[in-house]
């Protein structure tokens, strides 16, 4: 949020830099944004042949259109998965998680593990984000096909039901846990099993706790694995830069 804030401020004051990353999200608030009636970020439609497009996964380069305007090349994608402190686990002599493990395998091993100040897993129960993941392990969409809200559709009551459990029946969540107070778990070592994602890892590296790694768990009722949102990023090029054509090549090199 402060590099898109602070490339909004420049691009305004006529002082972007020729290349700048952002994740698809940001470029959705970065794009309606004019500057004497032009965009801030150039259109890289035309700077791209047939044949360089197909470099691309569809789906990523979808991801950094506005408009049908392609404003950035995508170069990485992120997503939640499950990460776990195996002292923890090693302390109780319980194996790891596995790409096998059910939403009962990650219950159980929760319950397992929560005692005293100790908690199995922490998760931020009123996060839609990685709810999401939830939802769609039990069959649930975000919205139709033909793009309504669906919410209230298959699956989402399911979702919720279990994901609000693991708080108010099992208590193997704390009340009241958000994004700030799972991070401080894990990184103090109370937390057995958080749902993070890879730009906290060096944050949890940097405490020294022994991670372990694990795909988000198959739902126990329904066979189908939590699938979390996938974010992606990629490097837009600044209209007013005046080396576009090297800014490209930068950007296709990268």
């Amino acid at each position: 949020l402060q590099a898109e804030n602070t490339y909004r401020v420049a691009a305004l004051g006529g002082q972007a830099p020729d290349l700048m990353r952002f994740s698809n999200d940001q470029l959705g608030s970065i794009a309606p944004i004019r500057d004497r009636g032009s965009p801030l970020l150039e259109d890289l439609r035309p700077w791209l042949s047939p044949v360089q497009r197909e470099i691309w996964d569809p789906v990523a380069l979808q991801s950094m259109r506005y408009e049908g305007n392609l404003l950035a090349l995508p170069v990485s994608q992120d997503c939640v998965s499950l990460f776990y402190n195996k002292a923890l686990f090693d302390e109780e002599d319980m194996e790891y998680p596995n790409d096998g493990w059910t939403t009962a395998d990650m219950l159980e091993a929760a319950q397992q593990l929560t005692f005293g100040e100790q908690v199995g897993i922490s998760i931020p129960t009123k996060d839609p984000y990685r709810w999401f993941a939830l939802n769609s392990g039990h069959g649930g969409t975000l919205f139709t096909d033909s793009g309504v809200p669906n919410l209230d559709g298959e699956g989402s009551a399911q979702a919720m039901e279990f994901w609000l459990s693991l708080e108010l029946e099992h208590g193997i969540v704390p009340t009241g846990t958000n994004i700030e107070t799972m991070k401080n778990h894990f990184v103090e070592g109370r937390a057995a099993m958080i749902i993070d994602g890879p730009w906290q890892w060096p944050t949890y590296e940097k405490a020294k706790i022994d991670i372990g790694q694990a795909l988000l768990p198959i739902v126990e009722e329904t066979g189908l694995r939590m699938s979390p949102m996938v974010g992606f990023k990629g490097w837009s090029i600044s209209k007013q830069s005046p080396n576009k054509a090297a800014a490209v090549a930068l950007a296709l090199y990268l």
